[in-house]
């Protein structure tokens, strides 16, 4: 598949980089207790919300009606497919 926009591979590193450090700066300067709370809150939430729909593969019911209707009303539906 031909890609419409080719970025060298070391700017999404160094934008890797860059957001590791503004998330853990703030923990290694001033290690604070709120930031130990909104760490665990994230790592929390992300393995509540993984478990059940990565691992386990849950369905959402009524999850490609929202989709549809999202994509309809904001105009926001992928292109079609041409041969």
């Amino acid at each position: 598949a031909e890609r419409p926009i080719k970025i060298p591979i070391v700017i999404p590193i160094l934008m890797m980089l860059l957001s590791v450090y503004l998330f853990i700066a703030p923990l290694a300067i001033s290690p604070d207790l709120h930031y130990i709370y909104i760490l665990a809150g994230i790592i929390g939430c992300s393995v509540i919300l993984y478990i059940p729909f990565i691992h386990i593969r849950l369905a959402i019911p009524y999850y490609d009606t929202i989709v549809t209707w999202i994509q309809l009303t904001f105009e926001v539906c992928p292109p079609s497919k041409s041969d």
